[in-house]
């Protein structure tokens, strides 16, 4: 077991928080202080249900605003004391919280990125909850561990390009199915001075999803289960010949970027997009609603990122977007399990649905009252087959996670090209993953 969650367990055992280290079953009544219970005169008691989500993008953000607001309209006595962390540094709060003694009632996350949390029994095992038995079959792996449920996902998270049509119209430029094709469409964009491609690599969240289509997306497709065997040792960074092609392309897009793509964070470059500054951004379903935000009007569509020169080579990613995972030992188990009945419900679902204009993760009929047209083209790709789950296999958490992201962003912010060779960054990986490995 880690360092931290020994450290962490222990305090929790002294305060008396955790009644059953490492399981973490769904059985039994909810304990005394759940709320469940009338006081004497016959109104239910007040409960507050803390949550803590790193959920940024303002859409979503409202939308999880509006879902509580809906409930406490129907349910007065609960309230939702709602805490947003960075991404880069929610593992660390969560730690905290756990040392402390102060596990938020509902968390967020993947869980097959999450291995730590899930061993040493923080997050409830849902698996025979009803509403659990709404989420697709074909998105149960991402949400599981070890064949048991462990989070709720309310959407999917597809990955490609958005792009201007009318940017690209002109320009002249075509929707392109190959990387050759998508490098010169960039070239072509540039020389019409448009600038091609909004970056922003000051926080990981905005590299990262620039990354994400590429390395989870058709570079998984041609290395199957390629993170579990960089984990386990079976096989080095420097062994995969299209991992350091990923790098070669970051490498030739880095003059298709706005200049300050160093500088700036995520939010300012979909501005940029959004208000017509850059052709395109590499980006998830996410950021629809954010573009929307600076743009109401605009003409945007959506295609896959074509890595490769062989077009059948290139998929769409995608997968469970991130996660709402209810606390074990919660006080307020069954107020909390009832939410999570609300957000699965179809009410639920349509509040989520018109906010955020994603891809349900449990019911297919559900869709935004409005549909956009870059929802309308994710889902047409979708549609298509043409995409691969990319959390259906075990991926980078913890330790490896870190190691990972923070190599490659070395890579992307550096200013000197020279300085960092992209078989400097896989060796630098190898280095890292086997004193990962040593220390256990």
């Amino acid at each position: 077991m880690k360092k931290w969650l020994i450290t962490a367990l222990a305090l929790m055992l002294a305060f008396g928080v955790l009644s059953a280290c490492g399981s973490a079953n769904n059985e039994g009544t909810a304990n005394e202080g759940s709320g469940s219970k009338n006081e004497a005169g016959g109104k239910a008691e007040d409960v507050t249900l803390n949550v803590m989500h790193f959920m940024i993008e303002k859409p979503k953000v409202e939308a999880f605003e509006k879902m509580t607001e809906a409930y406490t309209a129907k349910n007065p006595n609960i309230k939702f004391n709602i805490e947003i962390v960075a991404s880069d540094k929610y593992n660390d709060a969560l730690k905290m919280k756990i040392a402390g003694g102060d596990v938020p009632d509902i968390m967020f996350g993947r869980p097959n990125t999450m291995i730590d949390f899930l061993e040493s029994g923080v997050f409830m095992d849902i698996t025979g909850e009803s509403f659990a038995k709404k989420i697709n079959k074909a998105y149960l792996p991402n949400v599981s561990y070890k064949d048991r449920v462990y989070g709720l996902p309310l959407d999917l998270m597809t990955n490609g390009v958005i792009y201007n049509k009318d940017l690209f119209a002109q320009a002249g430029v075509e929707v392109p199915t190959t990387w050759t094709e998508f490098v010169a469409a960039s070239e072509k964009l540039k020389k019409s001075g448009i600038t091609p491609i909004a970056g922003a690599f000051q926080q990981g969240v905005s590299f990262i999803s620039y990354l994400y289509p590429d390395i989870f997306g058709s570079t998984l497709k041609r290395n199957p289960g390629f993170p579990a065997q960089l984990i386990s040792g079976e096989k080095k960074w420097s062994d995969l010949p299209d991992i350091r092609g990923l790098l070669d392309r970051v490498s030739t897009m880095m003059p298709y970027l706005n200049e300050d793509y160093r500088d700036i964070d995520y939010e300012k470059s979909l501005q940029y997009f959004a208000t017509g500054k850059a052709a395109m951004t590499v980006i998830g379903s996410f950021a629809i609603g954010t573009i929307r935000q600076y743009n109401p009007e605009g003409n945007f569509g959506v295609f896959t990122f074509p890595a490769y020169d062989n077009p059948e080579d290139n998929v769409m990613t995608h997968g469970t977007d991130n996660t709402f995972l209810p606390a074990a030992n919660s006080k307020n188990k069954e107020e909390m399990l009832k939410f999570f009945d609300f957000m699965a419900s179809d009410e639920g679902e349509q509040i989520w649905a018109d906010g955020v204009q994603t891809i349900s993760a449990l019911n297919p009929d559900i869709k935004p009252a409005t549909q956009d047209s870059m929802a309308a083209d994710f889902q047409k790709l979708y549609q298509t087959g043409k995409i691969i789950n990319n959390g259906a296999e075990p991926t980078f958490y913890a330790q490896w996670d870190e190691i990972t992201w923070r190599l490659f962003g070395q890579y992307m912010m550096q200013k000197n090209p020279s300085d960092l060779k992209p078989d400097d960054v896989l060796n630098n990986l190898d280095k890292e993953f086997e004193k990962a490995r040593k220390m256990g």
